[in-house]
């Protein structure tokens, strides 16, 4: 599996047209939706203020309740890694998140590759992320 990471904050969004992006150097295309705009480096820092687990690259709404975030990790991840990394991330979330409220937590097969799947709302925000 490579190294990358894609974090997906699905904040109850509607299905709407799509456009390609060029991430990583060109190296990766992602198909992100329209109505999204590419958040600058300053913002990216200013949101996410964990320089270890920060994305390299932000797609947001203009109302800032829609996002798509995509992390870089420098060692790859193989299967066995996704349980103890989604056990992590979980516990991050549950840290920084007050008042967290599961909604889907655990593993799933699509396109034959495992995900970990974290599907959370956050009352303070009243958003539903899926993560």
């Amino acid at each position: 599996m490579k190294g990358f990471l894609l974090t997906l904050l699905l904040l109850c969004a509607p299905a709407a047209a799509q456009e390609n992006a060029l991430l990583f150097n060109k190296q990766i295309q992602a198909t992100i939706p329209k109505g999204l705009y590419s958040l600058t480096p300053r913002a990216i820092a200013e949101d996410y203020t964990n320089k270890n687990n920060r994305p390299q690259h932000v797609f947001r709404n203009k109302d800032g309740d829609y996002s798509i975030a995509f992390n870089h990790m420098n060692k790859p991840l193989t299967p066995r890694d996704l349980i103890p990394f989604h056990t992590q991330l979980k516990t991050q979330l549950e840290a920084k998140l007050t008042g967290i409220q599961w909604i889907k937590d655990g593993s799933q097969t699509l396109n034959q590759r495992q995900w970990e799947v974290l599907e959370f709302k956050a009352p303070e925000q009243g958003l539903l992320h899926h993560n």
